[in-house]
């Protein structure tokens, strides 16, 4: 079964680097090495947290058109959803 995701807000809130830096500000301290992101969206976040100590990202996002603009030097994109997630993998921040 596809997904198709209804909203279109998501270019207009790639705009928000202002409020996205805020944001990671916050959480990074949190943040562990390896993280799964789930509903990516189109990738908005990733440039703000996908740093130290960050350094496995995995973009869980059900909608494939979305998934396919995610781009990042080491991000693994899966298009799917938690059931894609293969129950052994461990990630220190979701």
């Amino acid at each position: 079964m596809s997904f198709h995701y209804s909203g279109d807000e998501l270019p207009l809130m790639a705009q928000a680097v202002h409020w996205k830096s805020y944001i990671a500000k916050l959480v990074r301290p949190y943040m562990g090495s390896s993280v799964l992101e789930v509903g990516a969206g189109i990738g908005n976040n990733i440039p703000f947290m996908f740093r130290s100590p960050v350094s496995q990202w995995t973009a869980l996002e059900p909608d494939a058109t979305q998934a396919a603009q995610i781009t990042g030097a080491g991000v693994r994109v899966v298009v799917g959803t938690l059931t894609t997630i293969d129950a052994t993998e461990r990630f220190d921040t979701i």
